[in-house]
């Protein structure tokens, strides 16, 4: 596995209601200010902003502690006076490593806490970044206290390689924006590791296109509350909770979905990532599962076991199960998507 998530931030809904529903994930932090905005996108309609200073927009866990990790992220500078952040790397709450924006629209990477403080390691020519623009920053650290490493792209290029540099020792296992003055917009979220053979290096300038179920299909042993389809059960841009939705009750019960098409303008896609809202209806055992099935050929996710709570539960697909290659667009649309009841 080398994706380790995405994020478009198109499926919380705006405002405190997104706010709220990040948190269901694997957001470990907010702001209280951090929240899903229609202001500004640079895919879909929504993006994430925050506007309080000295606190945290987002921290979001890694999962396992990695000592090579890369970030990509879009960046909306609505000003840069003062110094701006980008993305912070942390080791639970210790600061690895965190890249800054100047004022003079320079790129810093800086080691020694989260805030403008910290000493700057490395920095690029000013005017990089500029102020009511979207950027593409995409950074990628190698943890040691001898031979570390700090690599930033822009827009796809290469414009700062920092080699042996003391990074410390501490493994990275979060990811965050701490705002030192107000956040930028944040879109287009995707973080990933060195291993796999794919997805295992810089995205480059990618974007994170959100589709929802678009149709049933004749594989359809859940239930469905609320809606006249399944898909419209749960489709929603805007979590509904309990009002519409799609049940199970037995084991092995399975529905599948066709997902919606993907932008015309598509070429490559890294990897698909379904994050699915479930819970159990009531305290006690109950487990469910994602697959994508691609002409026959089913790739399977984690196996869940759900609480009495609206949680997201993650799924990743790197490849086409349908010969263990790339997915294509068309590939994609024609695939099926299935939630099985396991347990």
């Amino acid at each position: 596995m080398a994706l380790l998530f995405a994020d478009g931030f198109e499926h919380y809904g705006t405002g405190s209601t997104g706010r709220t529903n990040m948190l269901a994930g694997p957001y470990l932090e907010l702001a209280s200010t951090g929240q899903p905005s229609n202001a500004q996108a640079r895919t879909g309609s929504l993006s994430l902003k925050g506007n309080t200073n000295n606190s945290w927009c987002f921290r979001r866990s890694t999962g396992v502690a990695k000592n090579e990790l890369g970030v990509a992220v879009g960046v909306y500078y609505e000003s840069l006076s003062g110094v701006r952040k980008v993305i912070d790397f942390q080791a639970n709450t210790t600061a690895v490593c965190s890249i800054t924006v100047s004022a003079a629209g320079a790129i810093q990477a800086r080691v020694g806490g989260f805030n403008a403080a910290a000493t700057i390691i490395g920095e690029t020519d000013a005017g990089l970044i500029t102020a009511s623009a979207w950027h593409h920053i995409e950074t990628r650290i190698l943890v040691d206290d001898v031979v570390g490493e700090v690599e930033i792209r822009v827009n796809g290029s290469t414009e700062l390689f920092l080699t042996n540099v003391n990074l410390g020792a501490n493994l990275v296992n979060v990811v965050g924006h701490y705002m030192i003055t107000t956040s930028p917009y944040i879109d287009d979220l995707i973080v990933w590791d060195t291993t796999g053979d794919v997805n295992n290096t810089f995205f480059g300038p990618a974007r994170v296109n959100t589709v929802f179920m678009s149709a049933d299909t004749d594989v359809d042993d859940w239930s469905v509350t609320g809606a006249a389809t399944g898909a419209e059960a749960i489709d929603e841009t805007t979590p509904d909770g309990d009002t519409t939705y799609v049940s199970a009750a037995m084991v092995g019960q399975r529905s599948e979905f066709v997902p919606g098409e993907l932008p015309p303008e598509t070429e490559v896609i890294g990897g698909v990532y379904i994050p699915a809202m479930a819970k159990l209806a009531s305290a006690g055992l109950g487990n469910f599962q994602l697959s994508i099935v691609s002409n026959g050929e089913v790739a399977t996710g984690p196996d869940y076991p759900l609480t009495t709570a609206y949680t997201y539960w993650p799924s990743i697909f790197e490849k086409d199960p349908d010969g263990n290659k790339v997915w294509s667009k068309a590939a994609f649309e024609a695939a099926r998507i299935r939630i099985e009841k396991t347990a």
